[in-house]
């Protein structure tokens, strides 16, 4: 039974513009202008295709040329877009220039032939066109499919080639006069043309969907692979970072240990060499005393120099015995003693420099607080501490030079602070304050900031610094707490230097 060949015509034009403009609705977050081109490419078609099924009206409201011409050029440019939205996926140019050259090719020798009265020369040309066109188009999709792997593009190209094979087999059989040159006959040829036409414009515009849909699941998931190896390269580069970090401050740790490490032998040098002149130092002003107590030659103050002289000595031979301990890393007996005690100790032996620089030492500390850091080094720590800020307010003007020592404790510790206000750390030597050889005065070694927190750090205490508001520096130590020891328990720490 044969088709009503209008109908079918109009049917396919609808197709044509209603699964296009469904297509484009459902792909409108897809950003690739392909996707456009296709769908206007098939809405030109659809538009074509109407005006040649609505042609025996049109025909005595418009003229010829917009019947005939304009219709039939329309529906191979709808081809050549179609063509060129599968050309730009798979890379392959399809200017607008040639698309403009090929229709004004069709546009003028469809003209001749409507001029020349045969309406075979027309149907063949119109025939053989869209067939080669739509060839192209088949192989394009095919070329697609060699591209991306996608199988459901497989249809767009079969049916396609079909369509076209059937196109230019009819125009091959109209120029061999195997039939009439009726477009709308209801003929087997016809009725073919447009069954196939049907099938065609549902499976390429509902394959192409399933195309469009694979192709942007596979873009996804190649786009999450490239964002998971991108994180797992930040990932590697922070660890490698981490590493590098961790190279430079072992590399680090060993130059320390290694300037400790001569620190040692050169101290243990000096204090070979410092120990006998200070051994006969004291054993003169023993020999002194005995032979002042048989002669009675010298008077009190003669007798305080000469005890002045044994207590520095011993004083001098302690601090290099305390050094040869840290850096032996030796730990000292820790018994509890008062801060007090300790400060008070240090006060006698700084009251001459203190007083010859003007500084005012103010001590605000409360009796009942003990340290248990052998005592020997916390004196260090403090006595640094004091001729760092003595230092610093050497510029200030003698009537305000002031150095406070304060200390209280709290429940997990006891914090000792060491203030003066003087001019402060500079800026740019905060970071790096303790580290050795980083001291931030002209003179000495380098060392004293750094073996205060060397000397802290071997106790498990901290020492932080921090800006005077009203000027200069506050060094704070924090220590564990020490229980209060008994009054039996706690000998003065003068008394054991």
């Amino acid at each position: 039974m044969l088709i009503d060949v209008r109908t079918a015509f109009l049917l396919i034009g609808a197709l044509y513009i209603i699964l296009p403009m469904t297509v484009l609705l459902l792909l409108r977050n897809y950003p690739q202008a392909s996707v456009r081109y296709w769908c206007i490419g098939g809405l030109t078609v659809g538009i074509s295709v109407v005006l040649l099924g609505l042609r025996s009206q049109l025909e005595h409201i418009a003229p010829d040329f917009f019947t005939f011409t304009f219709s039939n050029a329309l529906l191979m440019l709808g081809y050549k877009i179609r063509l060129k939205s599968l050309r730009m996926d798979i890379g392959l140019p399809f200017p607008n220039l040639l698309i403009a050259g090929l229709m004004l090719l069709f546009v003028v020798l469809f003209e001749m032939a409507r001029h020349s009265g045969s309406i075979a020369y027309r149907m063949e040309l119109a025939y053989l066109w869209a067939g080669l066109t739509v060839f192209f188009l088949a192989r394009s999709a095919y070329q697609f499919e060699r591209k991306f792997h996608i199988k459901q593009i497989r249809f767009i190209w079969v049916s396609y080639l079909i369509f076209s094979l059937a196109l230019i087999s009819r125009s091959i059989s109209l120029l061999m006069g195997w039939e009439q040159a009726v477009l709308f006959q209801n003929s087997l040829p016809n009725s073919i043309i447009a069954c196939m036409g049907i099938v065609t414009v549902i499976y390429s515009n509902l394959a192409y969907l399933g195309v469009m849909l694979a192709k942007s699941d596979r873009e996804g998931k190649a786009l999450a692979q490239q964002n998971t190896k991108l994180e797992n390269q930040v990932i590697f580069n922070q660890r490698m970072n981490q590493l590098l970090e961790e190279k430079n401050q072992l590399l680090s740790g060993l130059v320390k240990a290694k300037k400790i490490a001569e620190l040692g032998a050169l101290s243990a040098s000096i204090a070979h060499e410092v120990n006998q002149p200070l051994a006969a130092i004291r054993l003169n002003a023993w020999n002194l005393k005995k032979t002042n107590q048989l002669e009675k030659n010298l008077n009190k103050l003669q007798l305080g120099m000469l005890k002045n002289i044994a207590n520095d000595a011993n004083r001098a031979g302690e601090i290099i015995s305390t050094l040869m301990g840290i850096f032996k890393n030796e730990t000292g007996v820790a018994k509890a003693v008062a801060l007090m005690d300790i400060i008070q100790h240090l006060k006698l032996i700084l009251a001459s420099e203190l007083s010859h620089k003007k500084i005012q030492l103010q001590i605000d500390v409360p009796p009942n607080v003990y340290v248990t850091i052998p005592e020997s080094e916390i004196a260090l720590v403090l006595l640094n501490l004091i001729n760092n800020a003595s230092r610093a307010l050497a510029e200030l003007s003698e009537a305000n030079r002031v150095i406070t020592i304060s200390a209280q404790d709290n429940q997990q510790s006891t914090l000792i602070h060491v203030i003066d206000n003087g001019l402060g750390v500079p800026a740019h030597l905060v970071q790096n304050l303790f580290e050795i050889a980083k001291d931030s005065h002209s003179e000495g070694l380098g060392l004293g900031l750094w073996l205060i927190r060397h000397i802290l750090e071997r106790h498990d205490c901290q020492i932080e610094y921090q800006p005077n508001q009203q000027g200069g520096s506050i060094f704070t130590l924090n220590l564990p707490k020490a229980k209060q020891a008994k009054a039996n328990e706690v000998t003065p720490y003068a008394s054991r230097v």
